[in-house]
């Protein structure tokens, strides 16, 4: 199967992708040829890293039309969609950032904050991967773990009011809260913070902490507190969190990769009172400002104990966009041993996606053409298009 795009802009053909299809699975290989002096791009991955489309790496790929049930939900307005791989995979794994991507957009998919899979565990009650909409792998989702063990419950894979699961940062217990046989609240234990610059992704020496520190953002001073939990955060306490351009400042933190070689999630934090507190979060991987973020508001309630802000034998509560978590910490003077974070978890509506990846692949390709060809195509020593 050969499939040609004009390129719109000059006088030739560029041949993107060339589809071949092998015995009973559909394999593709995307190749760059035009009538001038292009060459094979290295099986034209550049383009495909372009686009953040999949490309073959050590094998085929399934092009295959797919419908896709998931379930839409939320945990404090953070929203979800949970996609079910309990029995078999559904979304195969070299698809996945890109179904991810496709799923997540809100003007042509369904929309979330992060995209999730929930698959049976060897070893314990469930194992649970999550996903930005970036298609990035997450560490961990605070709000998004509270979402999957009401999934979990409700779909019958656990009678348990207590379970342990799976997740790339570790396991995580949780305590559910039931209300007419259906979770209504789930207690999470988000395990030990982490401190120090290694552990919590901050460049420096890796033994150091990074509290209360000033970070400079176009000739304003912010004091910054990083803490890991699981995935790296960056706080900074305001005076009225109302007014914080949160996308603005968050994005240019977010990408101080000197500072945060990993890029870091960005929270600015407002003390109304006592342990009780308003947030606002920038998000890595959303890459704008979300309604909740649940990890982050557990790194919100160390470091204001940390800066001396609150009382870290009380209860914390957090008032967010999308409504109000409670934090608990164990510790011992500055030394944490357990967050726990508490919270609701909500199912919205069900349906089904229809993830096309040929089509998105042949979008992808066409765009390539017509705005980026000629440029790219100069810059890998092709001719240009005259």
């Amino acid at each position: 199967m050969l499939i040609t795009f004009p390129a719109k802009s000059c006088s030739w053909l560029v041949t993107c992708p060339i589809l071949r299809y092998s015995g009973r699975n559909s394999v593709w290989a995307c190749n760059i040829i035009s009538k001038s002096r292009v060459r094979d791009f290295d099986d034209a991955k550049f383009v495909c890293d372009e686009f953040a489309i999949p490309h073959p790496e050590g094998g085929g790929m399934r092009l295959d039309h797919m419908k896709v049930n998931f379930v839409k939900m939320h945990g404090a307005g953070n929203d979800f969609v949970v996609v079910d791989e309990w029995t078999e995979e559904v979304v195969p794994e070299e698809h996945k950032p890109d179904f991810v991507r496709s799923i997540s957009e809100r003007h042509f998919g369904v929309g979330s904050d992060e995209v999730m899979f929930i698959h049976k565990s060897r070893k314990f009650d469930a194992r649970f991967v999550f996903y930005n909409p970036d298609g990035t792998k997450v560490e961990m989702s605070g709000n998004g773990i509270r979402c999957l063990a009401k999934y979990a419950h409700d779909s019958g894979y656990t009678t348990k009011n207590e379970i342990e699961v799976e997740t790339p940062s570790g396991i995580k217990d949780l305590l559910l809260t039931l209300y007419n046989d259906k979770v209504e609240q789930v207690r999470v234990d988000m395990g030990e913070p982490q401190l120090t610059r290694g552990l919590a992704q901050v460049s420096g020496d890796p033994r150091d902490t990074f509290i209360n520190q000033e970070v400079n953002v176009d000739g304003v001073t912010y004091k910054v507190t990083a803490v890991g939990m699981g995935n790296p955060h960056a706080i900074i306490f305001v005076g009225d969190a109302a007014a914080v351009d949160v996308k603005g400042i968050g994005t240019k933190i977010r990408y101080m990769t000197d500072l945060f070689p990993h890029g870091t999630n960005v929270h600015f934090v407002q003390q109304k009172g006592g342990n009780e507190f308003t947030i606002r979060s920038y998000e890595r991987g959303v890459e704008d400002e979300t309604l909740a973020c649940g990890t982050g508001i557990c790194a919100a309630a160390v470091a204001a104990t940390l800066n001396r802000k609150a009382d870290a034998k009380r209860t914390f509560k957090f008032h967010t966009k999308g409504g109000d978590l409670n934090v608990k910490l164990e510790c011992d003077g500055e030394r944490f041993s357990r967050v726990y974070l508490k919270g609701p978890a909500a199912e919205v509506y069900r349906g089904e996606y229809n993830y096309d990846p040929l089509r998105r692949l042949e979008n992808a390709a066409a765009k390539f053409i017509a705005n980026y060809a000629g440029e790219t195509m100069k810059n890998h020593g092709a001719a240009a298009p005259k």
